[in-house]
């Protein structure tokens, strides 16, 4: 018993099956997921949770504790690319964070 060969045009046609039907099950799956809608996402920012932090916390304080520190206690940060600079508390951390949108240089006290 021989097992006939198959076409090019026939091995054509079973490749566009087999595409067509991965296709209809990639945008079955893309519907069927839940999406949020954009302005219950844009609603959602963290320009909301930015200002509930600077609520919650007093300002004045903070910005009064930060000049009466010495220069002993201060050490600088510099980027390496822009070269800009700032001076932060020794006992801080500074991580910079990259991503597609940009760069994010953050100071935390690990508190």
């Amino acid at each position: 018993m021989t097992t006939p060969h198959l076409s090019t045009r026939s091995l054509a046609r079973a490749s566009l099956v087999v595409s067509a039907v991965a296709l209809a099950v990639a945008l079955l799956r893309v519907w069927s997921a839940p999406h949020t809608s954009l302005p219950t996402a844009l609603a959602a920012s963290p320009k909301t949770e930015l200002r509930r932090t600077f609520q919650a916390h007093d300002p004045a304080a903070a910005r009064s504790y930060y000049l009466a520190k010495k220069p002993e206690d201060l050490t600088t940060y510099t980027h390496p690319v822009f070269g800009f600079s700032f001076p932060y508390l020794k006992d801080f951390t500074v991580d910079d964070l990259t991503e597609d949108r940009g760069e994010l240089v953050l100071v935390s006290s690990g508190h």
